[in-house]
């Protein structure tokens, strides 16, 4: 996905934590997610899914990210410099709602109609995300075929016996950005904590 955009609040303000409170974050804990502060959490298998609410600077509106950490790509040991941060977690994949959700804004008013639009949009994606279970499941359900993403993509087919698929996007990867230091197969792979 698209890099995220930081995006820091001043403050919170009050229809942003009634809009969550109220109208987020009970459909959120049926489905399993436990929430600190406008942060939500929950585990499904061998992952940790993450959705945070974060306040823009004084214009009243708001920002949702998601993300996904994967347990068997954090025992690689990979260098996770550069990776977003979403909740105060390292996430593996991540970014604004709307890079996972067609036809969301990027930008929310609190309010009943932005909220229930917000949450059918968050429906959708956890619908998805339900069968993201481990690695295997990962590259079943989620599009990883473009930019950087693939070299998530490798760590996912090296953690599940794929070496060789893990290779082939490694080495698509380099080609694809081949006028950037850093880029060689080797170099890749080792950020990636793939031998």
């Amino acid at each position: 996905m698209g890099a995220l955009r930081y995006r820091r609040s001043v403050a919170v303000r009050q229809p942003l934590i009634t809009l969550v409170t109220a109208g987020i974050a009970p459909g959120l804990k049926a489905r399993g997610f436990r929430k600190k502060a406008l942060t939500f959490s929950r585990r499904v298998g061998k992952t940790r899914q993450l959705i945070t609410f974060e306040g823009s600077r004084g214009a009243g509106d708001f920002y949702v990210n998601v993300g996904l950490v994967f347990d068997e790509v954090e025992a690689l040991g990979a260098d996770d410099v550069g990776n977003l941060i979403i909740g105060g977690q390292t996430v593996h994949l991540g970014g604004g709602l709307e890079e996972f959700v067609r036809g969301l804004p990027a930008r929310h008013v609190p309010g009943p109609a932005s909220g229930a639009a917000l949450w059918r949009g968050l429906e959708r994606l956890l619908d998805e995300w339900d069968a993201v279970v481990d690695a295997r499941s990962a590259l079943r359900t989620l599009d990883l075929g473009d930019g950087f993403t693939r070299v998530l993509r490798a760590q996912l087919k090296w953690v599940s016996g794929d070496r060789p698929g893990a290779k082939k996007d490694l080495a698509h990867v380099a080609r694809e950005f081949s006028d950037r230091q850093g880029t060689s197969v080797a170099e890749l792979a080792e950020r990636a904590g793939i031998g």
